[in-house]
């Protein structure tokens, strides 16, 4: 069993999600990857050397000029569906398990 199926109607949403991000320049990027709370932890447990080398590798590859601002980008795709009854604690789909209790937010795996 799927844990969710399609939306019904002639023409289900499947949009992509394009975001960017300018920094003014390597270091303003460099501090927000320190501050982070994924790339933060892993480079709290490397070695001073191994964090100097990957910021090196890093800015090679985002900034060979070394100066101005970097634009990054990221695209999701996303889909949407409903969550089978099953999944919902009052069989009526208004309750998820979870315990997210929003009827708008159908579909979405809030803390799952």
């Amino acid at each position: 069993m799927k844990p969710w199926a399609p939306s019904a109607g002639p023409s289900p949403c499947r949009p992509v999600i394009t975001v960017e991000r300018t920094y003014s320049d390597f270091d303003d990027l460099w501090n927000t990857i320190l501050g982070g709370p994924s790339a933060g932890q892993a480079l709290a447990v490397m070695s001073e050397e191994e964090v100097s080398r990957f910021r090196e590798v890093l800015q090679d590859r985002l900034q060979p000029a070394a100066s101005g601002p970097i634009t990054l980008s990221g695209r999701a795709h996303a889909i949407r569906g409903t969550v089978p009854s099953l999944c919902f604690a009052d069989g009526e789909g208004d309750a998820p398990v979870w315990g997210q209790s929003d009827p708008q937010a159908r579909g979405v795996a809030v803390n799952a």
